[in-house]
């Protein structure tokens, strides 16, 4: 039976560490499954589809992309693609850690996609939780509402500058988000989202 492109769900097989032993595990990988999917039969009505392999280097294992890994990457999506007979839709070099890599590299070789989140929404390079030129820090806020404020019965003495928590308390208080904070902000169902322009 013939194949139906609604049926079909693409993969992209991640690399997540450095280490040689990891790339020759996922060809193995590849190699035993992805070239032997079923087609899409009643029994079977739904097959995967490799469709790009990538890697997320300086995420968990804090590991800095560089020339000789992204070269590794590049060639095991050519081995891939010779034990498969295919040719791979794409070959992600990774998250915002892999930006300053791909903006100083003369040879990104197959790779052809990033996948950027922190450096785009936060404007920080996550290798160094430094501004990258060009780019806000200020684009998202987490605002709560003052539930309870009580007049403490001691005053402090001298002059009252800004608190820990910014400016002296009214009905709001605002801080600031790193990225791990806006994930959770983001898909919490407690947090209401408001989009405003600048």
């Amino acid at each position: 039976m013939a194949k139906s492109s609604k049926s079909l769900k693409k993969v992209v097989i991640q690399k997540d560490s450095h280490s040689n032993g990891e790339c020759t595990r996922i060809l193995n990988w590849v190699r035993f499954y992805s070239c032997h999917w079923p087609e899409v039969t009643p029994a079977t009505p739904t097959t995967l589809v490799l469709a790009g392999i990538g890697t997320n280097l300086a995420c968990q294992s804090g590991v800095v992309p560089d020339q000789h890994k992204m070269d590794e990457l590049s060639g095991l999506a050519d081995d891939v693609e010779s034990a498969c007979g295919l040719r791979l839709e794409s070959v992600s070099g990774g998250n915002s850690g892999s930006l300053g890599w791909a903006l100083s590299t003369t040879d990104v070789g197959r790779v052809d996609e990033l996948r950027l989140g922190e450096a785009i929404l936060l404007g920080l390079d996550p290798l160094t939780r430094l501004p990258i030129d060009g780019l806000r820090q200020d684009g998202f806020q987490l605002i709560a509402e003052v539930i309870e404020m009580k007049t403490k019965p001691t005053r402090p003495w001298g002059a009252i500058a800004q608190t820990a928590f910014g400016p002296v308390a009214t009905d709001e208080l605002s801080f600031g988000l790193d990225y791990g904070a806006l994930l959770r902000a983001a898909t919490s169902p407690f947090v209401t989202k408001i989009v405003t322009s600048a």
